[in-house]
């Protein structure tokens, strides 16, 4: 009876705190992607998050505010028991920061390891560490209560309210129970462990909001490679106990791009939908967010592209605005666009509609998000095949429709005949239309970082094997403007994910070509790379490479020779396609 009666608490504690706040649009703030102490050396400390706080301050000037302010990785002191700040990283404690959030009307949130290889190796818990020391075992030995003692601490002393749980590690075992238990076992029984844990926790601080990260998946690399047929990898049960559950870390998606920020984004579309799939509703995904910044964690994109990002993120359906990085890359348009487009979805959010799926990303060539409906809704369709799709889209009751934004390049003329909306949309291209009531609304702009080609064609170009790892093609030069070249590799139809970065002299550098090289040559004379991508390190890995080369620069009565060369150890089989592109208003 008592377990009855714990677990009813916890639903009312839920319904009154949690499940209305979730219903609620509301935005967050993480420092992640402004440092980075996994990729690169850039570490947070003290001084950096008053910079941040004063750019806050300034954004509060000119109306943008957000709910929460979310510290992410390594705060503390890594030998300590998640109850110390890291005293050379800050001098005065939390208090000096706290007090200047809670000014700004935001709450405090942290970040916390689980019982990952990143957690504090505190002497008092080593009787739960695993053999290796990495890890801490949440069902045999102090670790668990200690865990739990910390995080109860962060929310009465700290005035915690958002707490980001990263890293989990259910395979953990200590060294006196190896060979004990089955892995089956030692899996329930962290997992058990860890929800007994949260229970008791949201049982004793009910205004915690508390976000699941990595660990969490059933499939192993459920959330890395977007090839895998799509099956269900995620426990929908743990929502008993969290309130959002990420679906991974901003990556490429496993199809070839000539923007990496598109693939970025559209990696996060297949992602939100497999989530779902697996039985968690949108608005309990946590789809990362939108991150910006110059570090490794972000493969040092800056801002590029960002809006785009920005309007895909709000409309997924989490309700939950979330800015990763560094907002000191923003201009005061760009804070503009920031707080009017999330007003927008905000005001839909907050009349109670919700966002549906249309269409599976990446198993069909086109698909979207749906917010409200056809008399008042917004719907962002994303091509993200590599030739233009013409959209056919059956939404009853529709009867006006306007462009609220879009990635620049290409312009759309939308059609409207008897319930069903149509427009055509170019490769890689992305937009976001305002219906029926919506569509009196004023438009926020485009996408001008990386404009998208108004025609592609197929080069047909064949390509013939002339040794074990090399491939050659002829193409004859026409009066186009770039010739596309993509290389992804597959073994047995699963995309294979090579080692994209290295370490260099001044950092990580990219690494794609050291496996995949595509090159050119007229006359015997090599032909330079107009530009490629990943043109950067990539942390996550990447299964393809995108190369345009500049056909104006060629002579078109002779033939260019198009190779292809791997460097790889394992069997691995190429797809190499080619088109020509032509981009609006370039020379």
């Amino acid at each position: 009876m008592k377990w009855f009666t714990g677990i009813a608490q916890l639903k009312l504690i839920f319904f009154i705190g949690g499940e209305d706040m979730l219903k609620r649009p509301f935005s967050v703030y993480c420092d992640w992607g402004l440092h980075d102490e996994l990729g690169d050396n850039i570490e947070l400390d003290e001084k950096m998050t008053l910079e941040v706080l004063d750019r806050l301050k300034y954004w509060r000037e000119k109306g943008v505010t957000f709910d929460y302010y979310l510290f992410d990785a390594f705060w503390f002191d890594p030998s300590g028991d998640y109850k110390q700040f890291k005293k050379t990283h800050w001098p005065s404690g939390f208090e000096r920061v706290r007090g200047i959030i809670e000014e700004l009307g935001m709450k405090p949130g942290l970040w916390f390891d689980v019982n990952g290889f990143t957690s504090p190796k505190n002497e008092l818990w080593k009787d739960s560490l695993t053999s290796d020391g990495r890890s801490y075992c949440l069902f045999d030995g102090p670790y668990k209560e200690g865990f739990l003692d910390a995080l109860i601490h962060a929310y009465r002393e700290w005035d915690i309210r958002m707490f980001k749980l990263d890293f989990a590690n259910f395979r953990a075992i200590t060294p006196n129970l190896e060979g004990k238990l089955t892995e089956d076992e030692i899996y329930l029984k962290n997992t058990y462990a860890l929800k007994e844990l949260l229970r008791r926790f949201k049982s004793l601080c009910p205004e915690a909001v508390i976000l699941a990260y990595n660990g969490y998946e059933l499939i192993l690399g459920y959330i890395v490679n977007t090839s895998y047929p799509i099956r269900k990898g995620i426990d929908p049960s743990w929502l008993e106990v969290f309130d959002y559950m990420y679906s991974g870390d901003p990556r490429p998606a496993d199809i070839p791009c000539i923007s990496f920020r598109r693939s970025v984004d559209i990696y996060q579309d297949h992602m939100v939908y497999k989530f779902n799939y697996s039985g968690l509703p949108l608005y309990r995904i946590d789809d990362h967010g939108c991150m910006i910044g110059n570090t490794n964690t972000i493969y040092y994109l800056g801002k590029k592209s960002w809006k785009r990002s920005w309007i895909m993120t709000l409309i997924r359906g989490s309700k939950k605005a979330h800015l990763y990085g560094n907002l000191h890359l923003l201009s005061d348009l760009d804070i503009e666009f920031f707080g009017s487009s999330r007003e927008l979805f905000f005001s839909l959010y907050k009349s109670g509609l919700e966002t549906s799926l249309i269409g599976v990303p990446l198993e069909d060539p086109w698909h979207g998000f749906l917010l409200g409906g056809a008399t008042r809704g917004l719907l962002a369709l994303v091509n993200s095949s590599p030739v233009s799709q013409l959209i056919d889209l059956h939404l009853p009751g529709i009867r006006r429709a306007k462009v609220l934004f879009k990635d620049v390049g290409c312009d759309l003329d939308i059609e409207i005949s008897l319930d069903r909306l149509s427009l055509m949309l170019a490769p890689e291209q992305m937009v976001l239309l305002g219906l029926g009531e919506i569509a009196e609304q004023p438009e926020l702009g485009e996408c001008e970082d990386e404009p998208v080609p108004i025609e592609e064609r197929n080069a047909k170009i064949t390509f013939y094997r002339v040794f074990k790892n090399e491939f050659e093609g002829l193409f004859i030069p026409t009066d186009d403007q770039f010739l596309r070249v993509v290389v992804q590799v597959f073994e047995k139809d699963i995309a294979v994910r090579l080692k994209a970065q290295k370490d260099g002299p001044t950092g990580k550098e990219p690494a794609i070509q050291d496996y995949i090289s595509v090159s050119a040559y007229q006359e015997g004379n090599e032909i330079s790379i107009h530009s490629w991508e990943p043109n950067r390190a990539v942390w996550s890995g990447c299964s393809w490479i995108n190369v345009l080369f500049d056909l104006k620069t060629l002579r078109k009565d002779k033939p260019l020779k198009i190779r292809v060369r791997l460097n790889t150890e394992s069997a691995i089989t190429p797809k190499i396609s080619s088109w020509v592109l032509n981009y609006k208003n370039k020379a």
